[in-house]
């Protein structure tokens, strides 16, 4: 029997929210949980949470190496979305990107530089 041990991230929406909060924009937090793949099936373990801020947490991508994750966030309430890094070992969470303009869907390219979408104003 081979297995091989994945992560899976998902995005979760505060679907309950009072209405003045979805006005706000949505509240999302990601999820990281190990994926066990074996006997042609898989299994998913306890997620955790990664994000833990109110507001936006989205656009979650992996690093080639396996070793972290990309992800947009909106944090310290004024609405800003930037690019955050964070590192499974030690769970620490570092941010990417700090400018005046939306920073959304990180993807590390092939030679080791960071791309993403950046709304102008």
């Amino acid at each position: 029997m081979i297995r091989l041990r994945h992560l899976a991230a998902f995005v979760i929406a505060g679907a309950l929210l009072a209405p003045a909060a979805r006005a706000q924009g949505p509240d999302t937090e990601i999820w990281l949980a190990p994926l066990d793949l074996a006997n042609g099936g898989f299994t998913v373990g306890t997620p955790q949470n990664i994000t833990r801020s109110p507001g936006y947490d989205n656009h979650p991508w992996f690093l080639g190496d396996g070793r972290g994750l990309y992800f947009v966030s909106a944090r310290g309430g004024g609405g800003q979305y930037d690019i955050y890094r964070y590192d499974i070992a030690s769970g620490a969470t570092t941010r990417v990107t700090n400018s005046p303009e939306n920073e959304y869907s990180p993807k590390p390219a092939a030679n080791g530089t960071l791309t993403l979408l950046r709304e102008e104003p």
